[in-house]
């Protein structure tokens, strides 16, 4: 749901991708039906953001294990360890289903952006059918993984040891 990275050169800017990944677990392998090339229609009916001058589509829209509707928005520089340490908060709700549904995140404390659920609708270019936000249990992990899955890592400006603190978590 949450990922932090960094924009640009080393030290540029410290961003939060908020995304909903549609597809199969990497462990598990099960196929999932994904829309051609991976675009999801974001037309303005399906995709909210809420503010453009920190927030805009991630330019990550899938691989081979899932589809991502996902959009990046600058964070509080300061909500680092080792940059003042300070808190932000981040979250999400949704409804789940078809009529309706949605998902929304929320990073800096604010409505960052919505996906409605038409933007997963059928594409009859991949004889795909319109799939539902998700109404099955879900969990949450938090932890301080580090991937070079969308990027490089710049390991020679990273500290070690680091923490990830939380303040709290409600469900």
């Amino acid at each position: 749901m949450f990922e932090a990275q960094v924009y640009g050169i080393p030290g540029d800017i410290g961003v939060v991708s908020q995304s909903g990944q549609w597809g199969a677990s990497r462990r598990t392998c099960l196929g999932t039906p994904f829309n051609f090339a991976y675009e999801w229609f974001n037309t303005s009916d399906n995709l909210v953001i809420a503010n453009d001058a920190i927030s805009k589509l991630n330019s990550h829209k899938g691989d081979v294990y899932e589809q991502a509707t996902s959009v990046v928005t600058v964070r509080d520089q300061e909500a680092y360890e080792f940059s003042g340490g300070k808190y932000t908060t981040y979250g999400f709700q949704y409804k789940p289903g078809f009529e309706g549904a949605y998902i929304a995140w929320i990073a800096n404390n604010e409505l960052a952006w919505i996906l409605h659920q038409e933007g997963m609708a059928a594409d009859p270019r991949v004889e795909i059918s319109v799939r539902p936000v998700l109404q099955e249990s879900m969990y949450l992990i938090a932890n301080l993984g580090i991937s070079s899955n969308f990027g490089a890592v710049d390991f020679a400006h990273l500290q070690f040891p680091s923490t990830l603190r939380m303040d709290w978590i409600r469900v």
